[in-house]
Formats: C-alpha cells, sequence, structure tokens
C-alpha cells in the first residue's frame, strides 16, 4: 500500500487499488477508517470540487468501528464499499448534522465522552476536524470560542511557565508552536448540556420502529404509526427502509443512537424488538411500547394464553385493536411524552 491524503479528511493514508469483485480504491485511514471507492465515484471526487467532503468524513469517523478488514473479502466488501449510490445515502443520513449548532453539538458531545476526570484538559489542535464535522482548523477553533462563549468550558493559556520543551532554557521554533497551543476544559455546565444530548437526541426527527415484518404489523407500521409520527413532528421508519452495507445489527444500534425515541411493537414477542427496547433505554431514549391486542388475548398452539415478557409487564404497553385505535393512540403518547413534538396535526 502506499501513502495518500485521505480523499474526505485530507490525513495521510495508506491506499491501494483493488481488483477482485468489486474494482476500486482501498483506504485505510485514522480518522476515517477503512472503506473502498468505487472506480465511478473515485472518478467523480478526483474531477469535481467537493465542497461536502468534511461531511462524509464526520460521518465515517463516526461510523468507521462499522468498518473493520477482518473478516472474509466479501464481508468487507458489503461493509466497506463505497459507490454513488451509497455516497448519496450517506449525505442524507441522520447522523449527518443540518445546521450548525448540530455541529457545535457534536464537538461537545465528543469532548464530553473522552473526559474521564473533571478539569481534564484537551489541546484544541489534537481534536480532529471529523468528529466536529468542521471544513477546516479555522471553523474549528471558532467552535471552541462559542463553547466558551456558552460558558460550557475554559480555556488554558500555555506560556513557558509552563516548561513545555525548555530543556536547556533556549526556546525553540517547535517550543513556540507548542506554547501557542490552547487549552480548552469542559466544566459541569457543559458535561450536563453533553449528557441531555446524549439522551434526548434533541435536534433528532428521527424515529426508529422496531417490530416483526408481518404483513397486518408491516400495514400498521405505514397507516398508523407512520402518520401519527408525521403528525407529531417526526420521521418513522424501519431497519428495512434504510439503505446501508454494514451489519444488520450494527445499523440497527447507529439508528436507535441518531433517534429522538424509539417505538416497539412485541406483538408475537418479538425477540428483536425486546433487544432494540433494551438498548435503547440503556442507551437513554424513551421507548414507546405497544402491542396488538388481538394476539394478547390470544391463546398460543398449545392453549395457552399470550404474554409479554416479565421484564416488561410493568411498563405502559399501548394495546391497538385496529390501525385507527393504534394511531389516535400513538399520537397521544407521544405527545404527553416527547419533547418538541407537534401538539396540533
Amino acid at each position: 500500500m502506499k501513502k495518500e491524503n485521505c480523499m474526505f479528511c485530507d490525513k495521510e493514508a495508506e491506499t491501494q487499488r483493488c481488483f477482485d469483485m468489486a474494482c476500486g480504491y482501498e483506504y485505510r485511514c485514522e480518522n476515517c477508517g477503512n472503506f473502498i471507492l468505487s472506480n465511478d465515484l473515485m472518478y467523480k471526487l478526483s474531477n469535481h470540487n467537493f465542497d461536502k467532503k468534511h461531511y462524509i468524513a464526520g460521518y465515517l469517523m463516526e461510523t468507521k468501528h462499522l468498518r473493520m478488514f477482518d473478516s472474509s473479502r466479501e464481508e468487507n466488501l458489503s461493509k466497506c464499499y463505497i459507490d454513488e449510490k451509497k455516497f448519496e445515502n450517506i449525505l442524507h443520513d441522520p447522523l449527518i448534522p443540518n445546521t450548525i449548532m448540530q455541529k457545535l453539538d457534536k464537538l461537545l458531545i465528543y469532548l464530553h465522552s473522552g473526559t474521564r476526570f473533571f478539569g481534564e484538559e484537551v489541546i484544541i489542535q489534537t481534536v480532529p476536524l471529523s468528529i466536529a464535522y468542521a471544513s477546516s482548523f479555522s471553523e474549528l477553533t471558532s467552535m471552541f470560542n462559542e463553547l466558551n462563549s456558552l460558558g460550557y468550558g475554559n480555556y488554558k493559556g500555555l506560556t513557558m511557565d509552563d516548561g513545555i520543551g525548555f530543556g536547556d532554557g533556549i526556546p525553540t521554533h517547535r517550543d513556540y508552536i507548542h506554547r501557542d497551543k490552547k487549552i480548552f476544559i469542559l466544566n459541569s455546565k457543559g458535561h450536563s448540556r453533553a449528557e441531555e444530548l446524549i439522551s434526548t437526541n434533541i435536534h433528532s426527527n428521527k424515529v426508529f420502529v422496531a417490530m416483526g415484518f408481518m404483513v397486518d404489523l408491516l400495514d400498521a407500521m405505514e397507516n398508523a404509526i407512520k402518520p401519527a409520527c408525521i403528525d407529531c413532528g417526526f420521521d418513522a421508519y424501519l431497519i428495512s427502509d434504510k439503505e446501508h452495507n454494514n451489519g444488520i445489527t450494527d445499523e440497527i444500534i447507529v439508528a436507535i443512537k441518531a433517534s429522538k425515541f424509539i417505538i416497539t411493537d412485541f406483538t408475537y414477542n418479538n425477540c428483536g424488538a425486546y433487544f432494540e427496547a433494551g438498548y435503547a433505554q440503556g442507551y437513554g431514549l424513551e421507548v414507546i411500547r405497544c402491542c396488538k391486542k388481538e394476539w394478547f388475548d390470544g391463546v398460543d398452539e398449545d392453549g395457552n394464553k399470550n404474554k409479554l415478557h416479565f421484564d416488561i409487564q410493568h411498563y405502559n404497553v399501548i394495546l391497538w385493536d385496529g390501525v385507527k385505535d393504534l394511531k389516535n393512540k400513538l399520537k397521544n403518547r407521544i405527545r404527553a411524552t416527547i419533547s418538541n413534538a407537534q401538539l396540533e396535526d
């Protein structure tokens, strides 16, 4: 492999042509992780001025743990291959910040997540641009200035008195570079704001729906859950609606993390719904639980009454009788429990 700048973050990366199964260019980048660009996309990016590459870099950095070259070549390609269609899907992914303030929140969450103790110092020059979806170091510096202005943290300036690299008492050019670095310390207000963002996904309008793919449940999704969420200002979707190249469990976790809240339907005791509800609740998201009343009141093939797992029996589950009933009950529950929900259709 040879050394070249990454197509998206401009940091040095290892790259090579790959000809098996799918022609393209394989990258191994410390910031963006592992990915493979199709020939057509590589040509397009190389011959056009692409002003949104920092958004792709941010997305790739947030999801790089999903793209590890650690299995068969076929699995690597399915996880890492980016063609023009995948590229467009990334630009519209819910992880991508839509506003300047959402980019600022990405930076705040990154600083909070990396803090091990109160007062831990962060050298601004060591913060990756990609994690804040910043287009330049100048923008990143402005974002830190804004965090400071909002009262989320404070600067600590480095001076010669800090004893950085002045072993002989004679400052060198490198010493002056280090001396000019700025240190930022996140305070309790900043940590509190970050925890609020993590637990509520405050800017998201996405709603991940966990349910079985039976005909009656898919009908409920299209004619009750989606319309109810739209009336409340949210966009509900199933994992099957989302274009992806990664493993299904990984994509579910990413989708949950990008959602404002999730809706789970436990009809037929769908095991996946239990996993997804538990993960979302552990992550700090609100979970709205539903179940079809006809199934809940019925019996299984052995004549035993259907029942939900005891772990969720103490929760307030919406029992619905038809799509109209589910739509109305769901709207009322969303408006009563989810912040920023539209209160009128």
